[in-house]
């Protein structure tokens, strides 16, 4: 599955990630291969992965998936209360985790800090395990909106299936950019993460803090032609507002989901990336992150829709019940 799916792309080079002054993105399959062979031994399924936005947390995450375990994702801003509660609540044994961080470990987790790699990367490590689909993948947490915030478990299949869903939707090849801005708290995070294993697109790491410094994000854009964009609705208003005076031509697709889009944002929208497509997303945790989307262009009218865009049509192998 995921795992064979990893290694047939950075074995022929189909996975290509960038950063400000990141080394691990030239040396990113002997760093997987490193990340794989400290965890396929140990007895814990789920890997914590607590870290800043970087091609060695993207690295972080496809080996813990080769070596057959799942991976519990927190972003490096949340508080060591939400660390410890969500750590021991699923059960989460071992921890892969960036040294700006040590700080906010719970007590008898095992650490492998982020840097040990650093250099000594490892020739060939032979995959001691084989997943199916019906493994577990990864460990998510809900907002706690409604209560405490609930651990979702999904499965190896759930998410291969929302890749294979995005890249038959997309085509993407290896001239497209793929801007990974997105917490990896958020499940949204996780997909971006991992779409140059399917779709060959080069993932274009944002360093941890310049996704809230709206100039500094539209720099990368045009700087680096980016492409494909996913935004949440409210964060995406951020940047079209900071646009007033610039507009990316490259970009043919914007992803949003995780909250409303508010049809007076997407005339906004059409004059700052006036040849791009625009998803609206919706799915809960639960469901592997997306169920349905509704797909616009800038020549389609909308006045027969009322304040917000519909959730649109299922992806393949979901259901609605009514």
């Amino acid at each position: 599955m995921l795992q064979l799916r990893i290694r047939e792309a950075l074995e022929g080079g189909g996975v290509r990630l960038s950063g400000e002054s990141d080394i691990y993105g030239k040396y990113l399959s002997s760093l997987v291969r490193s990340i794989e062979g400290a965890f396929v031994r140990l007895k814990s399924h789920v890997i914590g992965v607590l870290m800043e936005r970087s091609t060695m947390q993207v690295g972080c995450v496809y080996g813990v998936i080769r070596s057959g375990k799942a991976f519990l994702l927190l972003d490096s801003d949340f508080g060591k209360a939400v660390v410890d509660y969500r750590f021991q609540n699923c059960g989460c044994e071992c921890i892969c985790v960036g040294e700006s961080r040590l700080g906010f470990l719970v007590d008898r987790v095992s650490v492998i800090v982020g840097s040990f790699v650093g250099g000594e990367f490892v020739d060939q490590l032979e995959l001691m395990t084989q997943s199916q689909t019906k493994d577990l993948c990864y460990v998510m947490y809900t907002s706690g909106s409604t209560g405490k915030p609930k651990g979702v478990g999904v499965g190896q299949g759930n998410l291969l299936n929302q890749l294979e869903w995005v890249k038959n939707q997309t085509l993407w090849d290896e001239r497209d950019r793929f801007l990974f801005q997105i917490s990896a708290s958020f499940d949204r995070g996780i997909w971006v993460m991992l779409t140059p294993i399917v779709g060959g697109c080069e993932l274009v790491v944002v360093p941890q803090g310049q996704n809230m410094d709206i100039s500094a994000l539209i720099s990368i854009m045009k700087n680096r032609r980016i492409t494909t964009l996913a935004f949440v609705p409210s964060h995406w208003r951020m940047v079209v507002e900071g646009m007033t005076k610039t507009v990316c031509e490259t970009v043919k697709l914007l992803i949003c989901m995780g909250e409303t889009f508010p049809l007076p944002l997407l005339d906004k929208t059409k004059k700052v990336i006036p040849h791009a497509y625009i998803w609206n997303g919706y799915g809960p945790t639960e469901c592997s992150i997306t169920v349905s989307r509704y797909e616009t262009n800038r020549e389609r009218s909308f006045e027969y829709l009322n304040s917000s865009f519909p959730i649109g049509r299922l992806k393949q192998n979901n259901y609605f019940y009514c």
